[in-house]
Parts: C-alpha cells; sequence; structure tokens
C-alpha cells in the first residue's frame, strides 16, 4: 500500500441494534453538520466507482491520486 492510505473496519456484531441506530443518526448528523471534511474544499475529491469497477478503482488507488476512493456497493434503484 502506498503511503497515506487508511483501511478501517469497525466490527459490531455484538453490539445492540438501538446503539447502531444511535450511531449511525450521531455521525450522519455530525456529516451534515460538515465535521467530516472531505471533496473538493478540503483539498481530498472523492471518486466513485461502482461495485463492477473495483479493479479500475484498485488501480487507480496505486497510482496514488489524490483524493477519496469510494466503491458503491449498493444501488438507490434496489437492483
Amino acid at each position: 500500500m502506498i503511503k497515506n492510505v487508511r483501511l478501517q473496519y469497525i466490527l459490531t456484531y455484538l453490539t445492540e441494534p438501538d446503539a447502531k441506530l444511535a450511531s449511525v443518526r450521531a455521525v450522519t448528523a455530525a456529516a451534515a453538520a460538515g465535521a467530516l471534511e472531505v471533496g473538493d474544499p478540503a483539498g481530498l475529491p472523492v471518486i466513485r466507482y461502482p461495485l463492477e469497477q473495483t479493479a479500475d478503482a484498485h488501480r487507480v488507488s496505486q497510482e496514488g491520486v489524490l483524493g477519496k476512493i469510494l466503491i458503491d456497493v449498493a444501488r438507490l434503484d434496489g437492483a
């Protein structure tokens, strides 16, 4: 991996559903309030790839592209 790449996992198998929901709401509120600085204004452009293009996203990350690379694993159309 290249420098400044961070993978973060949170295991929540034993977390109660109410606690998970409260956490999701807190993070969502913080993001809406601007607490999470990402994107072009923060100098970290977001580059999105659909799940089908995961290999392309990986290749781009290995090339040292500046920004956040996101792989969309869910579709809004329910497919």
